[in-house]
């Protein structure tokens, strides 16, 4: 099982699995507010964009959990106050619930949400109009799926934002990560893949550097070098995604 530090945009999340599964309400969850415009993305569906919550986060809340929330939640919050139902895959409810997720967003829809908590386990998911519903299935073949160039909007940001000082004194590469992230003022998608035999490495693995004024691809580059860290793309060549060499 792998475990995933994503810092989306504006997201970061954390994934685990093996570990206890709380059953109680996600009591960090309780202030959701919703938001009745988001640019639209190809692909979306509208009756799962339409649906968007400006903030909110968890911690270590079961996968299972997690979507049962937010069949709840899309409720309340949808304009139209219509329904959705999700439902899994045989068997998959129950493996869902010992992957836990830490995560924190603001402005982002459903669908977005429904994409995140997706991908921390390796999972899919299809919609059928008709009967509102949602169903959640393992992820087939191998997952993600790297390339090995950056999409052309992502290279274009990579190029022309600039640091002005950027600076790392015996940082963990999650850290280092997370403030790369926040250097690209919440602009740039970064997954970070542990194998589970490798968290002590991840761990003891420290980063100092400094740069000054700098783009953020050369300091993408300094990061994977000072890390020992493998670089490719995913989700079309739209986000980074590290790994350990």
């Amino acid at each position: 099982m792998k475990r995933f530090c994503l810092f989306a945009i504006p997201v970061w999340l954390a994934v685990s699995s093996g570990l206890p599964a709380e059953a109680e309400e996600l009591k960090s969850l309780q202030h959701w507010h919703p938001v009745l415009s988001i640019p639209s993305q190809p692909g979306d569906i509208p009756e799962l964009t339409r649906v968007v919550f400006s903030s909110f986060a968890f911690e270590d809340a079961d996968l299972s959990t997690v979507f049962k929330f937010l069949e709840r939640r899309y409720q309340r919050f949808d304009p139209q106050k219509q329904e959705i139902t999700i439902r899994f895959a045989p068997g998959l409810e129950e493996k869902l619930q010992d992957t836990q997720l830490t995560l924190e967003a603001s402005l982002v829809n459903f669908q977005q949400l429904l994409n995140i908590a997706c991908a921390a386990a390796e999972l899919t998911w299809s919609y059928e109009a008709a009967t509102r519903t949602l169903t959640v299935s393992p992820q087939p073949g191998e997952y993600p799926a790297t390339v090995a160039e950056p999409s052309p909007k992502l290279a274009k940001m990579l190029r022309e934002i600039r640091v002005p000082a950027f600076a790392l004194a015996d940082t963990t590469i999650p850290q280092a990560l997370k403030l790369l992230q926040k250097e690209s003022k919440h602009g740039v998608g970064l997954i970070l893949i542990i194998d589970g035999a490798s968290a002590a490495t991840l761990q003891n693995r420290k980063i100092s550097l400094r740069m000054n004024d700098k783009p953020l691809l050369e300091i993408v580059n300094a990061i994977c070098q000072a890390g020992h860290l493998k670089l490719g793309y995913i989700n079309n060549g739209d986000v980074l995604i590290f790994s350990l060499k």
